[in-house]
């Protein structure tokens, strides 16, 4: 299984001006510094609710077989008007899909046309038809590519969201933790970001 990022977020759901009036803070010496702390606490919160807070794109690849174990025959036929199982989009809010999905094996890639998505529940989830018997090779995948947030404006995240990330930019400031976009994890929320973003958290089946 892998999530990779296609496109970042058009803008981060705090601004600089306001987080350098939260710390209260003046002049330009450090503006590089907090636009990277801004970055690193929107991946820990966006890491920890399993939440897009500004659109993004995705792509998602997963084993074949596994997401036609977890399939709902039933609702794939429209006999159910909801589907119990199914491959749960590992980035919430869903927004849409950027294409149909596709199969992705040692033939090469190709669209697939059996599958029904379920926007309805906690969480997106897809279910598949059966395949080509080939499909079922042990490194044929499922290749999603979908776009996630709350929208595409600060003021489409959830005020408690934005204030956490506040908060962490203000720990992160006074412990002067050095911030590298591409190293290791992001950093553990502070235990007043984490009561703020809890009820957001995305709990998912697997």
């Amino acid at each position: 299984m892998s999530l990779i990022l296609l496109e970042q977020p058009a803008c981060e759901p705090i601004n600089l001006l306001e987080t350098k009036i939260f710390l209260r803070l003046e002049g330009a010496e450090e503006d590089e510094i907090l636009k990277n702390l801004i970055k690193t606490a929107r991946q820990a919160v966006e890491a920890y609710t399993a939440r897009s807070l500004i659109c993004q794109s995705w792509r998602f690849r997963i084993n074949l077989a596994y997401c036609l174990s977890i399939s709902d025959d039933l609702y794939l036929t429209g006999q159910k008007s909801r589907g119990s199982k199914g491959l749960e989009i590992p980035r919430s809010p869903f927004i849409k899909l950027l294409d149909k999905p596709k199969l992705i094996n040692d033939y090469g890639s190709r669209e697939i046309s059996g599958y029904r998505l379920d926007t309805a529940g906690r969480v997106a989830k897809m279910h598949f038809s059966n395949l080509q018997t080939n499909a079922f090779h042990s490194q044929s995948l499922i290749q999603i590519d979908f776009s996630a947030g709350y929208g595409d404006t600060v003021k489409d995240v959830p005020d408690p969201l934005r204030q956490a990330m506040l908060m962490m930019v203000a720990d992160l400031y006074e412990k002067r933790v050095g911030v590298n976009d591409n190293r290791g994890l992001p950093p553990v929320l502070s235990p007043g970001a984490l009561e703020l973003v809890k009820p957001y958290r995305v709990s998912r089946l697997a």
